[in-house]
């Protein structure tokens, strides 16, 4: 493997509207294509059993588990501190690391951690892109 890529959850690869998901903001082929080159995580400031809706819910769960995933069932420090990527990273992830997120918090993890970061700007594409179809 290249290396590792962490997405954060809300607002990077989902929508969570209200109580249910409303939108998945990225394509199957595309985790497809990642899988093949670079191991795959999730880092999410959401309860596991929301985590757990959501890939129960898309086809996020043929990618995401409960071993390649942090919620904040398993690290109450926020993502700014950088622990909970480090909770993941220590599962014997490997580096190169890129965190792609929505947050300013999931930037300042990043910057702890001393690992890539690209920021994601959903809101432009919630706003650009009709999901309805």
């Amino acid at each position: 493997m290249k290396g590792t890529i962490i997405f954060d959850l809300e607002g990077t690869l989902v929508d969570i509207g209200g109580e249910s998901l409303s939108k998945v903001f990225v394509e199957e082929n595309e985790l497809e294509q990642l899988k093949t080159e670079y191991e795959l995580g999730i880092v999410t400031g959401a309860t596991r059993a929301q985590l757990e809706y959501v890939l129960e819910k898309t086809f996020l769960k043929k990618y995401f588990n409960t071993q390649n995933t942090v919620s904040k069932d398993e690290c109450l420090e926020v993502k700014a501190t950088g622990k909970p990527f480090q909770i993941l990273l220590d599962r014997g992830y490997s580096r190169p690391v890129v965190i792609i997120g929505d947050s300013e918090g999931d930037q300042l993890g990043a910057e702890v951690l001393n690992v890539g970061f690209v920021r994601v700007d959903t809101l432009e594409l919630m706003i650009t892109n009709d999901f309805s179809k």
